[in-house]
């Protein structure tokens, strides 16, 4: 049960697409580009202060995960972030002007370190692409087996919540307990593939649909949210106390 690590960690969980990469990252370090869009965007919106101005808690979720798989974890933009206001200044300077794309993903510094080292300009950072894939919006779902941990979980706790409108609907706990995610899961893969038979307009429009509908099931799936948090702080606890006996 992944999940447990990151939602642990930010009770949000944001950053359980490093799971699928568990293999990859293992006993590596792992360069990640958090902050980026703070110190390295023209255009900052910050405070151009020493002080460490967050625009959001991106990479939090991850705190717990990259010390089960032994990960060192390097988020580059925060090397010399307290000199935010210098490297903005290196980003507006007339140097960078060849680096100056315009748009609203222009970073003159991380273009120019890649373009003289020989990559193309259309072939990177054209467009602000997102990875964090959130519980509570939807985007997925547990897996199976955390599901029904947390409903095992759920229902020897659930005493203690007080309140009819904390509690969730039979309906909701049946859907979490039932192979519609995962069923959901495969037919969605197998629709987009023959999407891409259609032009591109009527693909865009069908993949759009499918994701909102995907969206309104995974949240009623996702009734643990508010749980969430307890259940895997309660379920991780247990691994490190295992892990001391050991």
């Amino acid at each position: 049960m992944a999940e447990i690590y990151f939602l642990a960690a930010d009770a949000e969980g944001g950053d359980i697409v490093y799971a699928g990469a568990k293999d990859k990252i293992r006993r590596k370090v792992l360069l990640t580009g958090y902050h980026g869009d703070k110190v390295w965007e023209k255009e900052t919106k910050v405070s151009l202060t020493p002080d460490i101005v967050r625009g959001d808690m991106s990479g939090l979720s991850f705190t717990e995960y990259r010390l089960l798989t032994e990960t060192i974890h390097v988020p580059v933009a925060f090397m010399g972030v307290r000199d935010i206001k210098r490297i903005v200044a290196i980003s507006g300077s007339s140097e960078m002007t060849p680096w100056d794309v315009g748009g609203d993903y222009n970073r003159p510094i991380c273009r120019r370190v890649l373009e003289q080292r020989g990559v193309r300009r259309e072939s990177f950072g054209m467009h602000k692409k997102a990875t964090s894939n959130l519980f509570s919006a939807g985007d997925v779902t547990l897996t199976r087996p955390a599901r029904i941990d947390f409903d095992r979980w759920f229902s020897e706790a659930s005493t203690g919540f007080e309140g009819a409108n904390n509690r969730p609907t039979r309906l909701s706990r049946w859907l979490s307990r039932s192979f519609i995610p995962e069923v959901w899961a495969a037919g969605e893969q197998l629709a987009r593939r023959i999407l891409t038979m259609l032009p591109t307009s009527i693909e865009q429009g069908i993949s759009w649909r499918l994701v909102n509908l995907r969206f309104k099931l995974f949240k009623r799936i996702n009734f643990f949210m508010r749980w969430a948090f307890p259940w895997a702080m309660d379920r991780l606890a247990a691994v490190y106390r295992e892990g001391e006996r050991r």
